[in-house]
């Protein structure tokens, strides 16, 4: 074991002749906020405190680095809200990089916005708004938001992002908090979205011939020069710094050899808080969720309750609880309270509130019972509109696809068709296939169908004015529609399983139900479980906390066995928002003997605690330090337990030597050169054409900004525009799978954990699937239990739809169904005899009557790096008992990015070992789909895939950068 002390910092205040006529009003708003218990403070606020009061006071834009508890939250904020109140602004915009700090942060806001008479010009920008929540928002005087909420209204579509950028841009100074968060590729795109609220104001300020302009302000752990290019004038920008007020900490440095982290931390926590007999909070930081979820469950108990307040109780309990009315009824042992009840919840106003909380799909799974819908409803008619629009925008790109590829169009086409069973449902539904002829061209074939959905829509509208209905029928593992309407002796719908399932998903019970129905169903949902909050709501005096005793469940509260003066709580980015809420400040309030918060990096920012001992274990050095910030806050003396691998721990022994003291910023210089660092990507060339595309959505700041574009970025982004769908977002393109709860996770970590018949499709553009599994009932199976997801490679470059080469410096796409399978079979098999060939064949005339993309691919195979395939199109995901199934299809990952590096067993270790050595893995935008590719390639993924390894990305552009990479590599010859 390692032991050493690492000694706090000395942090200076400012002094009374550093107060100037501008700061003296924030002082006192300063002492006021600072006040305890009702005495307002008397101490000045730190150096780097009031140096940035000044700089902001005198209209600079500033850059404050500093790490936890150092007040970086007040430096900015005194001053800003002060300048609005004065009205020397009129607005300001506070961007948070997660929602956990941003919730953490607006109690602040709330708070400080009481001081200034502000409290009803505080608000959030979140997804999910309505056009009249967002322009209510943006009227305020002080915004808060995450950068990713404002990118979801970008990808929801023009009429949002157009005035929200509008909005944006009249704000007068933006703070961008934990600023070291953004890094890579997602700095990049912070950085796009500013420069079009700047252009704008720019615009704004010009026509209303004001000086208006925007300032901008980076609150930061640790500067780096890329974070100055948010900048206009990123050159006179000095920097501001400041020191943590945190107390020594003692810190003991511990090998894990080959231990399991889980053993680690239990004993741990067993000999350093439950077995020791004094007053103690603690602090287990792991690396993994699933390890925190498993040490909470099997090393505690139910909480005492009696040690809980009232309030403590509702906040924990009733909130996330849910019962039936059958188990609610059978708790009421008071015979005629128990009838009184139910014939309240069988009025109509009660189960108007309880159909109106009732999916479709939930009633009929459990009464297994046919439903009749009203054509003439209009929630039905508007899903059953939607539903055919969707079908003819896939339609339209299945017979673009058909029409690109070589051979009959409809041959081609009924191959897409049966391939696709979303299209496949509405061609023969709507009987499309009758009227398709081999002799059509792909125009006439787009106007027959088009023709057949506005036929069945007229069909719909003649059906509504009849009042006719029909019914979705109940089978044994499906849904399905009865034939809704036979016209001319001709069959609608008679199959549309997606539509049956589309229609029970998004309908819910009050919308199919009469009122003179309501209450002949009221047997049928009594086994239905409904929030608590529900009941509470209808029975509102009547109800009585402890006809649901039987079902308090606090989950993620609890004492450790056998030990009621120990308090575990459970706090980690695996449980819902809505579940999180109020567990920190329960978690510091609480007054128990010893407590214990398990977590993980959920509680690196944004969240605020008090401990005497922290435990954690190695993970990158930006986390590390964030973590290592928790312990000794507000100047308290703390211990940490550092558990590190075998290699981490000769280093730092070797480094630290004969030390037993060392300053807080010598360790951290010297903990930066040992663990692994997190690298972010900043090419530009990808995200420049990305921009551009979604510049065109924007208006005259659009073309304004795509103005200074040069002319191969517009090219490429307008060849991407015509041909993909690309995936937005500014975090991430990746979609996740959506667990109960709301819980969202990489796709191929969780599906190796859960079965086909676990997943449910998705209508959301962020998510694959989902299931209703929650995180807690998959916590127990092992990876040996598991199986591992990857990808078809097969089917994956068989979907291909587009093909990347470099010529003449630049990524040029080819556009073709198919394109990346057929280089790899028609070329890269072949790739002897054409390489053998080819300067000849280039100057034939065969060669001049190929395709463009054949040609590319032929010129391209002649290149040196001919075996790197950059592709796009659609993933599709298997494992060893077969493909990834979703309901009755194949599931993929669309519209998604891939790099197939092609070659037997030995040009793969040659691969591996060249990412390895250039540490491409650090990426955290670089991501495999074999979790045992980062270490060897082992059997099973010779097994799997022999002909190569897939990358993949978690944002749009990382490949993008790894393929020049590689090409560059291959011409230096530091590959094979």
């Amino acid at each position: 074991m390692i032991e050493v002390t690492v000694k706090k910092n000395k942090i200076d205040s400012c002094k009374e002749e550093d107060i100037t006529k501008e700061t003296k009003p924030l002082i006192n708003y300063f002492q006021k906020y600072m006040s305890k218990d009702g005495k307002k403070a008397d101490f000045l606020p730190y150096s780097h405190q009031h140096e940035t009061f000044k700089r902001i006071m005198n209209n600079e834009e500033i850059l404050l680095t500093a790490g936890t508890s150092a007040g970086k939250t007040l430096s900015h904020a005194i001053p800003l809200f002060y300048k609005v109140k004065d009205g020397a602004i009129d607005k300001i915009l506070l961007l948070y990089p997660t929602r956990a700090l941003l919730q953490d942060q607006k109690g602040v806001m709330d708070k400080l916005a009481k001081e200034y008479e502000l409290e009803d010009e505080v608000t959030e920008i979140k997804g999910g708004m309505s056009r009249g929540q967002v322009i209510k928002a943006l009227n305020k005087k002080i915004i808060i938001a995450t950068p990713d909420s404002i990118y979801w209204f970008f990808n929801k579509n023009i009429k949002y992002s157009s005035f929200l950028i509008y909005g944006l841009a009249q704000v007068d100074e933006v703070v961008i908090d934990e600023a070291h968060l953004f890094t890579g590729l997602v700095l990049n795109n912070l950085i796009f979205l500013i420069d079009r609220m700047k252009k704008l104001a720019e615009m704004i300020s010009k026509e209303e011939n004001s000086k208006r302009g925007q300032r901008y302000h980076i609150l930061t752990a640790t500067a780096n020069e890329s974070l100055k290019n948010i900048y206009k004038n990123k050159d006179n920008i000095d920097e501001i710094t400041g020191k943590s007020n945190c107390g020594n900490i003692d810190l003991k440095i511990i090998n894990k050899e080959d231990e399991f982290s889980g053993e680690l931390f239990e004993k741990s926590l067993k000999e350093d808080v439950v077995e020791v007999d004094e007053k103690l909070s603690s602090v287990a930081i792991l690396n993994s969720a699933k390890i925190a979820h498993q040490l909470f469950y099997s090393n505690t108990e139910g909480i005492d309750t009696d040690s809980l307040s009232k309030e403590d109780i509702e906040r924990f309990t009733i909130n996330s609880v849910k019962i039936s009315i059958n188990k609610l009824l059978e708790n009421i042992k008071e015979e005629e309270k128990n009838k009184e009840i139910e014939e309240l919840l069988k009025s109509e106003d009660s189960l108007d509130v309880l159909l109106d909380n009732i999916l479709v799909r939930e009633y009929l799974e459990i009464t297994k019972a046919d439903i009749e819908l009203d054509l003439n409803n209009e929630q039905v008619f508007a899903i059953i509109s939607d539903y055919l629009e969707e079908g003819y925008n896939r339609f339209e790109k299945v017979i673009e696809q058909s029409a690109r590829e070589d051979g009959d169009l409809i041959d081609n086409l009924e191959e897409k068709i049966a391939g696709d069973n979303y299209v496949k449902e509405i061609y023969n539904s709507l009987r499309i296939d009758r009227d398709i002829s081999i002799y059509d061209d792909k125009k006439i074939v787009l106007s027959k169908v088009k023709t057949a959905i506005d036929r069945i829509k007229d069909i719909f509208i003649n059906q509504i004015e009849n009042k006719e209905k029909f019914t979705i029928e109940c089978k044994d593992n499906y849904f399905d529609i009865k034939t809704i309407k036979v016209v001319d002796d001709k069959k609608y719908f008679n199959y549309s399983p997606k539509l049956a399932n589309k229609l029970i998903r998004e309908l819910k019970l009050k919308d199919v139900k009469a009122k003179d129905e309501f209450e002949e169903v009221f047997e049928d949902i009594k086994e239905v479980e409904f929030e608590v909050d529900i009941f509470k709501e209808i029975l509102g005096d009547e109800f009585d906390n402890s006809w649901i005793k039987e079902v308090k469940v606090l989950r993620y509260i609890a004492n450790w066995k056998e030990n009621k003066d120990v308090l575990v709580v459970l706090y980690t980015g695996s449980m819902s928002n809505y579940v999180r809420e109020g567990l920190m400040e329960f978690f510091n309030q609480a007054d128990y003997k010893k407590k214990i918060l398990l977590s993980t990096s959920a509680v690196e920012v944004g969240v605020d605690f008090n401990c005497d001992l922290l435990i954690t274990e190695e993970t990158n050095v930006a986390s590390f330090l964030q973590r290592f910030g928790r312990a000794g806050r507000s100047g308290k003396d703390s211990e940490v337990k550092l558990f590190v691998s075998d290699d981490s721990y000769v280093k730092i022994n070797t480094s630290l030597g004969d030390k037993k003291q060392i300053s807080r910023g010598k360790f951290t210089e010297k903990i930066k050169g040992i663990f692994k660092e997190i690298k972010g990507i900043e090419d530009e060339e990808f995200l420049k054409a990305y921009h551009y595309i979604i510049n065109q959505n924007l208006g005259r700041i659009g073309k304004e900004l795509n103005n200074q574009l040069d002319k191969n970025i517009k090219d490429l982004g307008d060849k991407l525009r015509a041909e993909v769908n690309l995936n937005y977002g500014l975090r991430g393109t990746m979609p996740s799978v959506s667990l109960k709860g709301g819980v969202t996770k990489n796709p191929f970590y969780i599906l190796r954990f859960l079965g086909n018949g676990d997943l449910l499709d998705s209508d959301s553009p962020f998510e694959i699937a989902y299931t209703d599994k929650s995180f807690d009932s998959l916590i127990w199976m092992s990876y040996k239990d598991s199986e591992d997801v990857y990808v078809d490679i097969n089917s994956t470059l068989k979907h291909s739809k587009l093909m990347f080469v470099k010529e003449e410096g630049m990524l040029k796409p080819y556009v073709r169904e198919g394109i990346c399978k057929r280089y790899e079979g028609q070329f890269l098999r072949k790739e002897k005899s054409f390489r053998d060939i080819g300067k000849k064949f280039v100057s034939s005339d065969k060669y001049q009557n190929l395709e463009d993309y054949d040609q590319a691919m032929l010129n391209y195979l002649l290149t040196d790096s001919y075996r790197f395939v950059l592709g796009f199109g659609d993933i599709f995901l298997h494992k060893d008992s077969g493909a990834v199934m979703v309901e009755d299809r194949r599931l993929n990952i669309p519209n998604q990015f891939f790099l197939f590096l092609a070659g037997n067993e030995d040009e793969q270790k040659n691969y591996m070992k060249w990412l390895q050595e250039n540490r491409i893995f650090d990426y955290g935008e670089i991501i495999v789909d074999d979790t045992t590719y980062e270490n060897q390639l082992n059997e099973e993924h010779k097994g799997r895939n022999p002909r190569g390894i897939v990358l993949l990305e978690n944002i749009n552009g990382a490949l993008f950068y790894l393929y020049k990479r590689l090409i560059n590599a291959q011409k230096e010859g530091e590959l094979l």
